[in-house]
């Protein structure tokens, strides 16, 4: 068997780390704790089960069985194999999901030297909200979708305005009806928190990707984070004024706020 054919079919859009983040220290001690935690408590709970065991076998006069726990412990051996194999799929689309989204809000950060104010990760009933802009340019409420690139070729992201492929597939959930439901959900959110019904335009951020856009007025915005970002160099008509946006800015604080 070759080499090459050892090597993963995918690899991650990104090129580069995400910087830190204020607390990952004390988050990976804590995960790390947690873990040990886990662990640890597991001690007591296989001793215990040994022990009740030991104790039927005596007060029942039950001779030991030796077989019956040995097949059981081979045939734990693939079952084990199977659910750890798909685990750690889904632990790496779980890392790989937030470094983009780390990646992608530390670029937004920058969009607040041009007026705009940037939430992250806020819940909602009809999910939460990767990130939220708020500027003088309006509302977007942006998912962010860090799919894995093929290592063949540079695949690319198509949108014609009502049909989303990545590499010439569909994804299993639609991303342009999950943000049009999201920015709905921000538009009531922001109606109920501050009385104002502002347009929410909803974006999808793809990063790492290249993306073709066929349509000349989507209903959603489909790119990848840099060209999103240098959108906001060129001169956007001005929607919101810096008293609007802070009242909406307050009202999505105040929502945040209560989610703790």
């Amino acid at each position: 068997m070759s080499l090459t054919s050892d090597r993963p079919k995918n690899r991650s859009p990104l090129r580069y780390r995400s910087l830190p983040q204020a607390g990952d220290g004390l988050s990976d001690a804590l995960q790390d704790g947690l873990f040990r935690m886990v662990l640890i408590g597991m001690l007591p709970a296989l001793l215990f089960g040994s022990m009740l065991g030991e104790w039927a076998r005596y007060w029942f006069k039950i001779p030991p069985g030796p077989w019956q726990l040995t097949i059981l412990f081979f045939l734990s051996i693939p079952v084990a194999a199977w659910l750890m194999r798909h685990q750690w799929a889904k632990l790496k689309n779980l890392g790989q999901g937030l470094h983009g989204e780390r990646t992608v809000g530390q670029l937004l950060e920058t969009l607040r030297a041009k007026g705009y104010q940037v939430f992250h990760d806020l819940q909602q009933e009809r999910g939460n909200i990767d990130h939220t802009l708020i500027g003088p340019g309006g509302v977007f409420a942006i998912e962010t979708k860090t799919i894995s690139k093929p290592n063949d070729r540079d695949g690319k992201v198509t949108y014609d305005g009502q049909r989303l492929l990545v590499d010439g597939g569909e994804l299993e959930r639609d991303p342009v009806a999950q943000s049009l439901a999201v920015a709905r959900g921000l538009r009531q959110l922001l109606k109920e928190q501050t009385g104002q019904d502002v347009d929410v335009t909803a974006v999808v951020l793809f990063p790492g990707w290249y993306v073709e856009t066929l349509a000349r007025d989507p209903k959603v915005l489909v790119a990848n984070e840099n060209y999103f970002l240098k959108s906001f160099d060129h001169n956007r008509r001005p929607v919101l004024d810096d008293t609007m946006i802070k009242l909406l800015s307050s009202g999505l604080e105040r929502e945040g706020r209560s989610e703790r």
